[in-house]
């Protein structure tokens, strides 16, 4: 391939200069510091939802300046639960405030998980469905909610046998 007068590739200066410079990346890192949404805080800094995807991608393999951007993301993620936690510890604060706000904000970390229980004898109709739910960290053990899930199938074939009595009485 012919090279420009100094040897160089002509493709090496082709495209237009990243937006991924510091200045958006404080941006974007001060509203999502602040609890602002990803999606909104990129859109406050000047950047587009499919742009923060692909420096996200170029992040994780390394390379700059987007790998600077997705650092100072998950610091500026941090300050924001150091903040929300902190609220939480105040006298007087509503923590339930802030625990929602974690909750919805960071799902993966604050968010309770809810498990379905279904247990159908072999050839019967499903009864019913128990929903566990589990808050993280405040699990007590495997056992316990085995236990839980018992109680409630007691629970569940007693009512069956009620109605079955019922039914053909």
């Amino acid at each position: 391939m012919p090279g420009n007068k100094k040897g160089n590739n002509m493709n090496a200066n082709l495209g237009r200069p990243t937006k991924c410079t510091p200045k958006v990346i404080a941006v974007a890192c001060a509203h999502i510091a602040s609890g602002l949404p990803k999606v909104h805080a990129y859109a406050l800094a000047g950047i587009a939802e499919s742009t923060a995807r692909d420096w996200e991608r170029r992040g994780e393999a390394g390379e700059a300046p987007y790998a600077d951007f997705l650092r100072a993301r998950a610091r500026a993620t941090a300050e924001h639960v150091q903040m929300r936690l902190a609220n939480m510890a105040k006298p007087g604060a509503d923590w339930r405030r802030e625990a929602w706000l974690l909750e919805r904000l960071e799902p993966k970390t604050f968010a309770p998980t809810t498990r379905t229980v279904l247990s159908v004898p072999e050839g019967e109709a499903v009864p019913a469905v128990a929903q566990v739910i589990v808050v993280p960290g405040l699990a007590s053990s495997v056992e316990a909610w085995e236990a839980d899930v018992a109680v409630y199938q007691a629970r569940v074939a007693a009512v069956a046998d009620t109605n079955g009595a019922m039914t053909t009485g």
